[in-house]
């Protein structure tokens, strides 16, 4: 009877909030609202204090007390008040200023995200994150560190919500994620392959607006960065560098740059690595620097060495059509 009696009574205390009527009032019925939702009882309370949850959220009231008192409750046992806690914050985050306070909630959502149960846990407080974060300009700074922590929150999961990636789009920038990928050239070869891939993805997202001229010094940067990762001693990291490198043959300011570039290391990279190379180089056959160096390919090497080498691309007449502009005999081998 008691139990039932001190649950009714939180019910009651929420059924008889004060009017809207002054931002004072307002003050206090969410002060109200988040004792219900902190308050333990002996009887199983959740129905009230998610209600009182739900309720917060609705109001978005920016009371401090609210805002500690929904911090601390984003990574309580019970799974439905952490979720609706965590929905709640989201909820009041819509409207507060980007300041020291709001870097602490958003502190808590990162620390919560890390230590998440389950999927769902982890898809409230990316959620939140949203919410909070993204209606606000950032420094690189800023942005940076949030996307270190959705990385290692990344790499600990085996799937990640959808909402993940909506908000690792919002805060990728080719400054950041240049930073990001130097920082883990020393590192760990799977985060650095990772850097890198999500590098190589926001360039295909953004490919229309990059190669306006506005943007040739940050591509610049890319491929720098890139051509530095040919030396990392790893395949997989030097594969994925020489497709990236072949994409740029679709750049016209910096096709030729790259084209160069590729033609000077290839005597140094083994065969394996040569077939990409050339496959990139054969991607900007429309670049006369280009058509030289596989014609003199061609031309000092042997059938067997043409074959292996840059046999994907076609036969040997096929490649000496193409780079000289000429109908050869199909017998031509």
């Amino acid at each position: 009877m008691i139990w039932f009696f001190v649950a009714c009574m939180s019910v009651h205390k929420i059924g008889t909030l004060a009017d809207f009527s002054s931002t004072a009032e307002q003050t206090r019925n969410a002060n109200t609202l988040i004792d219900v939702a902190l308050r333990e009882t002996w009887s199983d309370s959740t129905t009230a204090r998610t209600l009182a949850l739900q309720n917060i959220g609705l109001m978005r009231s920016q009371s401090p007390e609210v805002i500690d008192g929904l911090m601390s409750l984003i990574q309580y046992h019970n799974p439905d008040i952490r979720r609706q806690a965590t929905w709640a914050l989201g909820e009041v985050s819509r409207d507060l200023e980007w300041n020291d306070a709001t870097q602490g909630c958003l502190n808590a959502l990162t620390a919560a995200l890390l230590r998440s149960k389950s999927q769902m846990d982890a898809e409230y407080t990316l959620d939140a994150i949203i919410k909070l974060y993204t209606p606000h300009v950032h420094s690189v700074e800023e942005d940076l560190a949030l996307l270190r922590k959705l990385q290692s929150y990344h790499a600990q999961t085996s799937e990640a919500p959808v909402n993940f990636y909506l908000l690792e789009r919002e805060i990728q920038s080719i400054p950041v994620l240049l930073q990001l990928m130097g920082e883990q050239l020393n590192g760990s070869v799977d985060q650095l392959y990772t850097s890198d891939l999500a590098l190589i993805r926001y360039l295909e997202r953004n490919r229309g607006a990059l190669s306006a001229p506005q943007y040739r010094r940050q591509i610049q940067e890319v491929l720098t960065k890139e051509f530095e990762l040919l030396s990392v001693e790893n395949q997989s990291i030097q594969m994925l560098s020489l497709w990236m490198l072949a994409n740029s043959a679709h750049n016209d300011m910096l096709s030729e740059e790259v084209a160069t570039r590729l033609i000077a290391i290839a005597p140094d990279l083994d065969s394996e690595l040569q077939i990409l190379l050339h496959m990139a180089l054969w991607e900007m056959r429309n670049i006369e620097a280009v058509r030289r160096y596989l014609r003199t390919f061609l031309a000092e090497n042997s059938d067997a060495d043409i074959h292996r080498v840059i046999g994907m691309l076609g036969q040997k007449v096929d490649l000496i059509q193409e780079l000289y502009n000429v109908s050869v005999s199909g017998s031509t081998r």
